[in-house]
């Protein structure tokens, strides 16, 4: 009887290689965040750590595939500050938690002088004094906190809001007057930016929005800044004529869009050709794409 090496077939290759997902796991201290991704039986060099823009990119290479993750980083992750280690099996990736806003205090006069255009605010705190009342502003918040103390002439309250875009919070100032509190954000000021004519292309460098603007030339089109937000406005009337035909066309257009916080606001420029125009502005040194080194741990 014939006896073949392959008594049981089955058996060959039975447990082929399985590509597992990549499990992770999430830790928080006061100074760090901590991810721990999983990959059993990926070395060192078959995985690239990437910092792009507010998100993680970790690729790794196996048996002549390639994958990818993509993780959010967190609100204070400080992205100057990422570490990566491998260690049987193994990535763990380390981010410093940034400073957060720092506060600061307004100190509160006894007369303001009002201006034109600028954000108000009053409360009435009959009975305050200078130690019953605090204004404060952190980050892009403003905060209010009054206490009547032994006058009981109004309820504790403490609120905080959010500032609009075009606040000038350098310049805020407050005043308690005959009982009133008075709170005034001056506005920022707009920024012409000229439209040039050419091109703009998006990188890693550069941030570009664009807009369709068919039928409007360079010269007539108008934007401006105010802090993050820029308003584009633009006007034109085409006519053409024959001895048969007349045609007449009025192009109105007007849009806004807020620019990133990871951008250059004060080279921000403006190009348009061929009826598209595009908004730039340099992406900060600290907050284009970069390579995270990943080291290994016997």
């Amino acid at each position: 009887m014939a006896l073949t090496i392959f008594r049981y077939p089955f058996e060959v290759d039975c447990h082929p290689r399985r590509h597992h997902r990549m499990r992770r796991t999430q830790s928080e201290t006061e100074d760090e965040y901590t991810f721990n991704l999983v990959m059993p039986g990926v070395n060192r060099d078959a995985v690239k750590v990437e910092v792009v823009r507010r998100k993680l990119k970790i690729s790794l290479t196996r048996d002549g595939a390639s994958e990818a993750q993509w993780l959010s980083l967190p609100k204070y992750a400080d992205r100057s500050a990422i570490a990566a280690k491998a260690k049987n099996g193994v990535l763990e990736i380390t981010i410093k938690k940034k400073s957060k806003d720092p506060t600061k205090k307004i100190e509160l006069q006894d007369n303001i002088e009002l201006k034109d255009g600028a954000y108000k605010l009053d409360y009435s705190v009959p009975g305050a004094g200078a130690n019953d009342v605090q204004v404060s502003i952190t980050g892009a918040r403003l905060t209010i906190n009054a206490q009547s103390g032994n006058m009981d002439f109004f309820d504790d309250f403490r609120r905080t809001l959010s500032t609009p875009s075009d606040a000038d919070l350098a310049n805020v100032s407050a005043a308690l007057m005959d009982g009133l509190l008075l709170i005034q954000i001056p506005k920022l000021e707009p920024v012409t930016v000229p439209v040039e004519k050419g091109q703009a292309t998006e990188s890693d460098e550069l941030y570009v929005a664009y807009f369709r603007t068919p039928g409007i030339s360079a010269e007539n089109i108008e934007v401006t800044r105010v802090g993050r937000k820029v308003e584009v406005e633009a006007k034109q009337s085409n006519s053409m004529r024959d001895n048969d035909y007349y045609s007449a066309v009025a192009t109105d257009f007007s849009e806004c869009i807020y620019l990133p916080e990871s951008v250059d606001l004060e080279n921000t420029r403006a190009v348009a050709e061929n009826g598209v125009l595009a908004i730039t502005a340099p992406v900060l040194e600290t907050e284009r794409p970069r390579e995270v080194a990943v080291q290994s741990e016997a």
